[in-house]
């Protein structure tokens, strides 16, 4: 922030845009503007808003076609009542797949900070990424334990601190696990995981 000063031009961090997780955020975010720019649905005065508590809920309604976004912005796996505007053929832009919908009340399950965009017409944008391509950690902040899932088994579970010393190493072997931390220092730790043959990392504060 003190680069020359505080008002001068900063330098561009190219550097951000080979970070996986940072170019993914850089992905959804043009994807989403495309959708605003393209779409009249984005652009409607026809919506309601459900923002109470953990679980969010965003409809769009337009004479093109509806929306439906959600979102679980709790630490835990929860149901959340979709209430779609109308039965039918649904279409979640993130992993491109469809959802036959008969009850419009019936529940989805949301992993922790997982959101989700239906639309009743598909939206032609080219090149997003999968919602859920990683594994994920929580509560993050953990205290005492925390909880790693992955879509494949995990053959491989390490935690390293930010020198670099590897403090936990498991080889758990399912999809779900849950690792004990009243044993480490509070602070940040990196979190490693392979699973299907790909090793993915995320970081985990530790609050014990």
């Amino acid at each position: 922030i003190d680069y020359g000063c505080r008002t001068s031009p900063k330098p561009i961090r190219w550097d951000y845009y080979n970070d996986e997780r940072r170019k993914r955020l850089y992905t959804v975010y043009s994807m989403l503007t495309h959708l605003k720019q393209s779409y009249d649905v984005f652009r409607t005065s026809d919506y309601t808003l459900s923002l109470g508590g953990a679980m969010k809920r965003i409809h769009l309604n337009h004479p093109s076609g509806k929306v439906a976004v959600l979102g679980n912005f709790g630490v835990e796996a929860n149901d959340i009542d979709p209430h779609f505007q109308q039965g039918g053929r649904w279409y979640e832009f993130f992993t491109k797949e469809t959802l036959e919908v008969k009850d419009v009340n019936s529940p989805l399950r949301l992993k922790p900070g997982e959101y989700r965009l239906y639309s009743t017409i598909p939206f032609a944008v080219e090149g997003i990424m999968p919602a859920d391509e990683t594994f994920h950690i929580y509560p993050n902040p953990a205290h005492n334990t925390v909880t790693i899932t992955a879509a494949a088994a995990i053959s491989e579970l390490t935690f390293f601190d930010l020198t670099g010393r590897k403090v936990i190493s498991e080889t758990p072997g399912q999809t779900s696990v849950t690792i004990h931390t009243d044993h480490l220092s509070q602070g940040i730790y990196v979190v490693r995981v392979r699973a299907d043959g790909k090793t993915m990392s995320k970081r985990v504060q530790v609050i014990n």
